[in-house]
C-alpha cells in the first residue's frame, strides 16, 4: 500500500513517499520514514487530526502537524496595528450635516 508522510519546516515541506503493509497504522508509518525523531504537536491525515493507532488506507497522506509560533488572534491583531493609516488613539467623530 502506497502512503506519504510529511511534515511541515520554517525552510519549507518535505515528504516522502512510503510502501507500508496492509493494515499498517500511522505509527508505524511515522516509525519507517525519516521524520520519525521529528518533533510534532498532532498528526492527521488529509488534514483531519487522527490518532497514531489509526489504521491506513492507499493513498494517506499522514501530516505532522507542528505547534502554532503565535497564536492566530493576536498575530492578526498586530497585522492590524502595524498597517494602521493613522496615529493609535479615538477617531474623530464625522460631522453630521443638515438635510
Amino acid at each position: 500500500m502506497r502512503i506519504e508522510v510529511a511534515r511541515a519546516t520554517a525552510a519549507g515541506a518535505d515528504s516522502v513517499a512510503l510502501d507500508v503493509p496492509e493494515r499498517a497504522t500511522v505509527a508505524e508509518a511515522l516509525a519507517a520514514s525519516p521524520f520519525a525523531d521529528a518533533a510534532f504537536a498532532a498528526l492527521a491525515i488529509h488534514g483531519e487530526v487522527v490518532t497514531p493507532t489509526r489504521p491506513l488506507r492507499d493513498g494517506d497522506r499522514v501530516e505532522l502537524l507542528s505547534s502554532l509560533l503565535e497564536d492566530p488572534k493576536t498575530a492578526r491583531r498586530n497585522r492590524a496595528l502595524s498597517s494602521r493609516p493613522h496615529p493609535p488613539g479615538p477617531r474623530p467623530r464625522p460631522r453630521r450635516r443638515s438635510v
